[in-house]
């Protein structure tokens, strides 16, 4: 059985299986494969940009930076189990889940922390944007809901129980396009949002399974899924088309809205022309300062910041985004 299908960066496949103490590898796109570990317990692996691995282990997190010729042992020792999986943001930051745990590391291994938890009671599998947004499925206690829960400051809040999937049981996600998210599943084959989760449509033609454990993408953006038998690539990539520049300062209604009881906290996105100093605050209805979300210099382009109610009192606020010397305002309702 396979357990796990990985990439680097220049396209060479890495595979985990026969009861887990093998690691293969094929430089073929899957053609040929070769075995070139045997002694290790071997669960997922993860390319970073600089196309260092990290593997997921029995003996904790390592890392290869020579096509897994030789291995190195990070800070974290403690063994995982087959279930455990890992990712990379473009940032470097490396997150890794295990048993309702995620684990993140902001200096490649030298160090750990733990992340407060998203809603829902078991992780199921995480995921990371090109801009660095956090993805993690988990699942209900009664193991019958998945949903899917987006961060986009590490970890440290989360925008949860507003997306769900209505499909079997999420075995992995991934991404690879800022607000495309791609799934895998126990029975309904692939699953693709295009809109950071919101929506979500069938995206499994030509597939002789439905039943996947695994996904990963290739560098040119195609997408890999494993069954338990099998490996499908798919025939094109499945990068989205880049949204057009903004042109115009903009503000969008936050979501969810209201917040404060399912949702602990919303969303906010707005879209620069130009880069620039950039405020966004939230204000009570007498003028109030009651929390920064945003104080600093910004590229163009599309942006977001999210916004925790924390012990503020149900009510009406407004949040105001000024830059380039425009100022926008809009309101948002936090309920209790």
């Amino acid at each position: 059985m396979l357990l796990d299908l990985g990439t680097d960066k220049d396209g060479v496949l890495f595979a985990v299986g026969d009861g887990a103490y093998r690691l293969w590898r094929s430089s073929d796109k899957g053609e040929h494969w070769e075995m070139i570990n045997d002694e290790i317990a071997f669960y997922e692996m993860e390319a970073d940009q600089w196309n260092r691995l990290y593997f997921l282990t029995n003996i904790g997190v390592i890392w290869s930076e020579d096509s897994a010729n030789t291995m190195n042992q990070t800070s974290h020792t403690v063994g995982l189990n087959g279930s455990a999986r890992v990712k990379v943001s473009n940032d470097g930051v490396v997150y890794v889940e295990n048993t309702n745990e995620v684990f993140s590391s902001t200096d490649r291994g030298v160090s750990w922390q733990t992340l407060q938890p998203p809603g829902g009671t078991h992780y199921v599998s995480i995921g990371v944007d090109p801009t660095g947004n956090l993805y993690a499925g988990t699942r209900s206690a009664d193991l019958r809901t998945h949903y899917i829960h987006r961060s986009s400051d590490r970890g440290n809040t989360w925008v949860e129980g507003d997306w769900w999937l209505y499909f079997d049981a999420l075995t992995r996600l991934g991404s690879i396009s800022p607000g495309l998210i791609v799934a895998t599943t126990g029975g309904s084959g692939v699953v693709r949002s295009s809109d950071y989760g919101m929506t979500w449509h069938g995206f499994s033609d030509g597939l002789d399974s439905r039943r996947l454990y695994d996904l990963e993408f290739m560098p040119d953006g195609r997408a890999v899924v494993a069954s338990n038998n099998s490996i499908f690539i798919t025939a094109h990539p499945v990068i989205t088309t880049p949204a057009p520049a903004p042109t115009s300062l903009s503000l969008a209604q936050s979501y969810p809205n209201p917040v404060g009881l399912q949702a602990q906290s919303a969303v906010i996105e707005y879209a620069l022309p130009r880069g620039g100093y950039v405020s966004l605050s939230v204000y009570d209805l007498s003028g109030w300062l009651v929390q920064t979300l945003v104080d600093t210099h910004q590229s163009p382009g599309r942006h977001s910041a999210v916004f925790n109610p924390g012990d503020l009192p149900a009510g009406l606020y407004i949040y105001r985004l000024s830059a380039e010397g425009q100022t926008i305002t809009k309101k948002l309702s936090v309920v209790r």
